[in-house]
C-alpha cells in the first residue's frame, strides 16, 4: 500500500467522502435513513389498539333456555370476544375454528338450566385454538370471567332467598378473595411489551445489514481493505468511516423513542440519561458486529445472510416472551451473544 493512499484517508476527509458516497447510493440511502423508521411505524400501527378485543367466536346453545340465553348475552357483552356465529352442533363450531373463521367455541349443554336450577352443578365447555397463544389466552380468560360472574349472580340470589342480608352475600359467594397488584403494565397492553422488544430486534437486523452493505460495497472497490487491514491508524480510520452512521442511528432511535413514549404513551420510569448511554452502547455494539462479520467473511451476500442468522431470532431469545432462565443452556449461550438481551 502506497503512503499516498494512506495519507489521503484522513479522518475528516473520510467522513466527508462517506457521507457523499452514502447519499449518492439512492437505494441504500433511502433504506438506511427511513427503512428502520418505516418498520417502527408499521409495528406501532399494528399494535395500536394494545388490548386485544372482539375476537370472533362461535356459540352452540343446546339448551336454549332463559338461563342459557342470559349467559350468551353476558358473553356477548364482554370486551374480549365477539359472537359471530351461532351453530347447531359441536362439529360445525370446530369446523369454523379449523377454517380460521372463528377462534373459539362456547358450548352450553342441553341440561344446563335444569342442572343449575336443581343445584347439581351446571357446566359449559370452551374450545379455542391455543396455537395462537395470545388469542387463546384472551378467549380463555373471557370465558372464565363470564362464567364466574354469571354463577356468582345466581349464587347471590340463592343466598338472599334464604334470608341472608345482601351485604353479607359477597362473603358466601366468594369467601376467599385474591388481591392482585400489577406492578407493571396494569392494563395488560400488549403493545407495551411487544413493541419494546420487537422494534429493537428489527432495528438490530437492519442496522447490521446496513453496516455490512456499507463496508461490503467498499470491499469491491478495495477501499475497505485499506481501513480493515491497515497496520497503523486502522481503528482511527474505521471510526471516521462509521461516525456519520453513528449519528444517523442515534437520530433514528431518538425518533423511535419519541414514537414509543410520546405517541404510543408507553410509560417511561427511569433516567433518560441512562437510556441515552445504553442506547449509545447498543448502537456501537451493533455496528461493531456488522464490521466484524464483513471483515471476517469478506463477501457481501454471505455476510448479510450470516447477520440475519445471528440477529433474526433476537426477539425470541432475548427473554421478552419466554423467560431467559427457562430456556436450555444452548439457547442461553446464543442469547448471551445478542446485544438486545443485555
Amino acid at each position: 500500500m502506497k503512503n499516498g493512499q494512506r495519507d489521503n484517508l484522513t479522518f475528516c476527509a473520510l467522513m466527508r467522502r462517506e457521507i457523499v458516497n452514502f447519499l449518492d447510493n439512492k437505494v441504500l440511502a433511502v433504506f438506511g435513513i427511513i427503512g428502520p423508521l418505516v418498520f417502527a411505524v408499521l409495528l406501532c400501527a399494528i399494535l395500536w389498539d394494545g388490548v386485544m378485543s372482539d375476537i370472533p367466536i362461535a356459540v352452540w346453545d343446546a339448551d336454549n333456555s332463559a338461563q342459557s340465553r342470559e349467559l350468551v348475552s353476558t358473553l356477548e357483552a364482554s370486551a374480549g370476544v365477539a359472537i359471530k356465529y351461532h351453530v347447531e352442533s359441536q362439529h360445525e363450531g370446530i369446523k369454523l375454528i379449523n377454517e380460521g373463521k372463528a377462534n373459539g367455541l362456547f358450548i352450553i349443554p342441553e341440561s344446563f338450566s335444569s342442572d343449575m336450577l336443581s343445584g347439581n352443578g351446571a357446566s359449559v365447555t370452551g374450545s379455542y385454538n391455543n396455537q395462537f397463544m395470545t388469542q387463546g389466552g384472551t378467549i380463555n380468560k373471557t370465558f372464565t370471567e363470564v362464567v364466574m360472574t354469571f354463577g356468582a349472580k345466581y349464587d347471590a340470589v340463592k343466598y338472599m332467598s334464604r334470608g341472608i342480608a345482601p351485604d353479607a352475600v359477597a362473603g358466601y359467594v366468594q369467601p376467599v378473595l385474591v388481591q392482585n397488584h400489577l406492578l407493571f403494565n396494569p392494563s395488560l397492553d400488549y403493545s407495551w411489551f411487544l413493541l419494546l422488544g420487537l422494534i429493537p430486534a428489527v432495528w438490530t437486523v437492519l442496522a447490521i445489514c446496513i453496516v455490512i452493505c456499507l463496508l461490503g460495497f467498499d470491499l469491491k472497490k478495495r477501499d475497505a481493505k485499506i481501513i480493515l487491514y491497515a497496520k497503523s491508524q486502522k481503528w482511527w480510520l474505521l471510526t471516521g468511516k462509521m461516525l456519520p452512521y453513528l449519528g444517523l442511528f442515534i437520530c433514528q432511535l431518538a425518533i423511535i423513542q419519541i414514537l414509543l413514549f410520546g405517541v404510543m404513551k408507553i410509560p417511561m420510569k427511569g433516567s433518560y440519561i441512562m437510556l441515552f448511554l445504553g442506547k449509545l452502547l447498543f448502537i456501537t455494539g451493533t455496528m461493531s458486529v456488522g464490521a466484524m462479520i464483513v471483515s471476517i467473511v469478506q463477501r457481501l451476500s454471505f455476510s448479510v445472510s450470516l447477520a440475519s442468522i445471528y440477529a433474526s431470532p433476537a426477539f425470541a431469545y432475548a427473554g421478552a416472551t419466554f423467560p431467559y432462565e427457562a430456556i436450555p443452556a444452548s439457547a442461553q449461550a446464543w442469547s448471551n451473544l445478542l446485544l438486545i438481551t443485555h
